[in-house]
């Protein structure tokens, strides 16, 4: 995720902890459709990303070799 998001320009990553964004009751498995799916549907009402939890300054960004 960090070196697409490297690549296509993104600065701002943030963590999601704002539970009013997410379905009430989360499954282990279907995080695209408990989690990510509601909070694209909140950024496409112009929620303010910030508003979804804490930025990461320092995300981890893998080496390949």
């Amino acid at each position: 995720m960090i070196l697409s998001a490297r690549r296509e320009g993104i600065i701002h990553i943030y963590e999601i902890t704002n539970s009013d964004t997410c379905l009430k009751e989360l499954s282990d498995t279907f995080h695209g459709r408990d989690i990510f799916s509601p909070v694209a549907a909140h950024l496409a009402k112009e929620l303010i990303p910030a508003n979804l939890g804490h930025e990461i300054d320092e995300p981890v960004v893998p080496s390949f070799g």
